[in-house]
């Protein structure tokens, strides 16, 4: 293999159609359903964080698409990522929800977690994806909720629902 000498010629003739290449992508010619925009927000493990509700409770983790961007986006993968801890009452169940807060309210189908029979609690990977095609305008606001599974008390004794912290992720298309 030959070794190759570089000079500042090469390197600033090659840097400069680097940067002629890059102007010329925009998000208007990327190929379609590439992704445009990411947002990730984080919340800190709290282990004393429990409680007992059979009603939709938040988890404490928001996250926004700004304004400046939906204008661009056709659709926006929202991802909420967490450990629970769940006691067991009859069972150890419980329901994560995820929610549009702003510009207008959207609430997708409830994702559940847990076991029906055996031990006394169960750590889980809990959250859930949506996908959000139904784009206004102004910022996007999201939200995880929680609650014992189905509303129902007999499903979960004490839910530690920020054991080991929360992620939540935002990728528009």
């Amino acid at each position: 293999m030959a070794i190759t000498t570089l000079t500042n010629n090469s390197i600033s003739s090659s840097a400069a159609i680097a940067q002629s290449k890059m102007a010329a992508l925009t998000t208007a010619n990327l190929p379609s359903g590439t992704p445009k925009y990411m947002v990730v927000a984080e919340l800190g493990a709290n282990t004393n964080a429990v409680s007992t509700s059979t009603s939709y409770s938040d988890v404490g983790i928001t996250i926004t698409m700004p304004s400046a961007i939906i204008s661009s986006l056709s659709k926006i993968w929202i991802r909420f990522d967490g450990t629970t801890q769940v006691r067991k009452n009859t069972h150890a169940f419980m329901d994560t929800l995820i929610s549009r807060t702003a510009p207008s309210s959207q609430v997708w189908d409830p994702f559940t977690i847990g076991v029906v029979a055996g031990g006394t609690e169960i750590y889980d990977q809990a959250g859930g994806e949506v996908l959000d095609d139904s784009l206004g305008s102004g910022d996007h606001t999201y939200k995880l909720q929680f609650r014992k599974a189905h509303g129902t008390s007999i499903y979960a004794g004490n839910m530690y629902y920020n054991y080991r912290g929360w992620r939540a992720t935002l990728i528009g298309f």
